[in-house]
């Protein structure tokens, strides 16, 4: 069965040159920072902000996925959960991790399988 790990870009490196990276034949790399189309776009300005625009974002991500005019939103969603339903591990990377990520939600939604 294949996992989805949320990743710190800090612990672990992201291998250079973009998305969706296969590695040996069995793990894919996503960005979720805010450079990327699912990145947070609520500023966290302390850390006690976190829970805050970890909830705004579910409701954001929610609101995105019911706008089906979005398509480079839902062709990034759509990348994510195909390397998942493809039998791939993938590492969801974000500044966050361990802390509360916004990457949960994308993580939940995939594998929900919706």
């Amino acid at each position: 069965m294949p996992t989805i790990t949320i990743c710190n870009k800090r612990d672990r490196n992201f291998p250079k040159g973009g998305e969706g990276i296969l590695q040996n034949n069995s793990m894919m790399y996503f960005s979720i920072d805010r450079t990327t189309p699912v990145g947070n776009p609520f500023p966290m300005r302390r850390e006690t902000d976190r829970d805050r625009v970890c909830d705004q974002y579910q409701y954001f991500f929610e609101q995105r996925m019911a706008d089906k005019t979005d398509h480079v939103f839902h062709a990034y969603i759509a990348q994510i959960a195909a390397a998942y339903r493809a039998g791939h591990d993938v590492l969801l990377f974000c500044w966050c991790a361990p802390k509360r990520c916004h990457g949960e939600t994308i993580r939940n939604y995939i594998l929900k399988g919706e």
